[in-house]
C-alpha cells in the first residue's frame, strides 16, 4: 500500500479556546516555531471550522505553511503565536495586576495624588501575560503589578514606572505599568502539522 501526501504546503491545525475564538479571523498573522528543527516561520490564518467543537469548546484554526524546501514533515509539532486584533475599547494590563481573590476581580490604581485606589474590573480576553479590561480603568492610569496584598486603599505610595519584559516583573513591589491598547498576541503550544 502506498500513501500519497502533498508536502510542499503543510497545514498547521490548532484549537483556539472558546474565550478567544471570537478574536481570531482569517488573515491574522502567525509566528510558528517548529520544535524539531528550531526554525521560525510566519504564516496567516487561512481557514477555520467556523463553529466550536462541542466536546472541547474550541475552534479549529488552520494555517498553511510553504514547505517547498521539504524541511517540515507531517506530524511535527510547533508553537504558534497568533497576532490578533481585538475589537472594542478595552485596555490591557499585566495578569499580575489583577486580583481575583474576591467575588469581583480588581486592580490597585495609583491616583494623581499618589494614593492607592481599589477598582473593580470587567474583564474580557486573557492571554498568558495580559488581560483585557473593558471597564474599571482609563488609558494612562498606573496599576500596581506586584505584591497586591501588601497595599490597601488610601495608602500613600511613591510609584515607579517599570518595564515587564516577557511578562515577568523584574523589580520589587509597588511598581506599575501603564495600560496598553488594542493588539495582542496569543501563544499556543504543541500544534501539529497535517
Amino acid at each position: 500500500m502506498i500513501k500519497l501526501a502533498q508536502v510542499n504546503i503543510l497545514r498547521l491545525r490548532l484549537p483556539v479556546p472558546e474565550s478567544l475564538a471570537g478574536f481570531v479571523h482569517i488573515g491574522d498573522a502567525a509566528r510558528i516555531h517548529v520544535q524539531a528543527t528550531g526554525e521560525e516561520f510566519t504564516g496567516l490564518v487561512v481557514r477555520t471550522t467556523g463553529e466550536l467543537d462541542l466536546a472541547t469548546r474550541s475552534l479549529q484554526v488552520e494555517i498553511d505553511l510553504d514547505n517547498q524546501n521539504g524541511k517540515l514533515t507531517p506530524g511535527m509539532y510547533a508553537d504558534v503565536t497568533l497576532n490578533i486584533q481585538r475589537n472594542g475599547n478595552g485596555l490591557t494590563i499585566p495578569v499580575e495586576a489583577v486580583d481575583r481573590s474576591q467575588a469581583a476581580p480588581y486592580a490597585l490604581v495609583v491616583n494623581g495624588q499618589g494614593h492607592i485606589e481599589k477598582r473593580t474590573l470587567r474583564l474580557r480576553m486573557e492571554t498568558a501575560r495580559l488581560i483585557e479590561v473593558t471597564d474599571g480603568l482609563r488609558e494612562g492610569e498606573r496599576v500596581v503589578v506586584a505584591n497586591l496584598s501588601s497595599f490597601f486603599a488610601g495608602e500613600a505610595v511613591e510609584p515607579r514606572e517599570v518595564t515587564m519584559p516577557n511578562g515577568k516583573n523584574d523589580a520589587g513591589s509597588g511598581e506599575e505599568e501603564a495600560c496598553r491598547s488594542s493588539r495582542s498576541a496569543i501563544r499556543f503550544s504543541s500544534s501539529c502539522f497535517a
